[in-house]
């Protein structure tokens, strides 16, 4: 998988995923999504078991998943649980997700223990390196970056929303840039996210050069105070449209017809594929 269609997957798997799973019920598709969407996995089912028996105290459990190569064991929880509190177990005792899991691998013939456990609840992902005698979780809360500034650029089709609109975890951060809509000597950019983030960036942007170019923010606020935003962003588009139909002409007309290109929906770039195979990639 190239990059972009990393990006392209996870943005997919998040909007499948946003705010739901059952850890009885979805358990296996999510795992399944991730290797194979994510990863890129084909062979999935060779790579990894669901419901692994182990023997705890002379009964048997269930280990949620369990990656046979790596031998990663998978404790897998319901969206909003949370996986450092601790839940009431069979046997009368309260124990949090990593401590059941870790249960489990005690438990486990010692060839089959592996150096990872791995705990989720469908919007975090907590990762504990068991060669460390007390092991803290590498804590992957799954932040989405939706670098949108070409969004509202769109001349064909139905407008898409963005995936911050379907965000009720706070866990898309949102940027996009008033110099794509409004013009483009206005170098001013925005981001929406949730607190802790938007205190992050103000850091770092202070850190690298103090704040945004003060005028073209006045410029910026003027302007969509006193215009409409809307009708000029429709103006523009348009304008996009008819250079973008343009150099999909050109590149037809005027490009070997090896070259294949993509004509946009919208946005201010057109994707082109060389089918000749003669350029070399390495």
């Amino acid at each position: 998988m190239t990059d972009a269609q990393k990006r392209e997957a996870a943005r997919q798997f998040y909007q499948k995923w946003a705010g739901k799973g059952n850890e009885n019920q979805d358990c296996q598709r999510y795992w399944i999504d991730i290797l194979q969407s994510i990863m890129g996995i084909s062979n999935v089912t060779d790579v990894i078991r669901f419901e692994k028996t182990v023997i705890v105290s002379g009964h048997q459990k269930m280990i949620d998943a369990y990656l046979t190569d790596t031998k990663v064991l998978i404790e897998q929880k319901s969206v909003g649980i949370s996986l450092d509190k601790k839940i009431h177990q069979s046997g009368d005792i309260d124990l949090t997700p990593y401590e059941q899991a870790k249960r489990y691998y005690d438990h486990l013939p010692f060839e089959e223990r592996g150096r990872w456990i791995v705990t989720s609840n469908f919007s975090e992902i907590w990762v504990y390196d068991m060669n460390i005698p007390v092991p803290a979780p590498e804590k992957h809360d799954i932040i989405i970056i939706e670098d949108n500034p070409y969004g509202e650029l769109r001349f064909r089709g139905e407008h898409v929303p963005a995936f911050k609109s379907f965000d009720d975890a706070g866990i898309v951060c949102y940027s996009g840039s008033f110099s794509k809509v409004v013009a483009p000597g206005l170098r001013v950019g925005f981001m929406i996210a949730n607190k802790k983030i938007v205190e992050r960036g103000t850091l770092l942007k202070q850190f690298t050069d103090v704040h945004t170019n003060i005028l073209a923010q006045m410029i910026v606020y003027e302007y969509y105070k006193n215009y409409d935003i809307k009708k000029h962003i429709a103006e523009v588009s348009a304008f996009y449209a008819k250079k973008s139909e343009y150099m999909c002409k050109l590149i037809r007309e005027k490009l070997p017809k090896e070259i294949k290109c993509i004509e946009p929906d919208g946005g201010m770039f057109v994707w082109c594929t060389d089918t000749s195979g003669k350029i070399d990639h390495s």
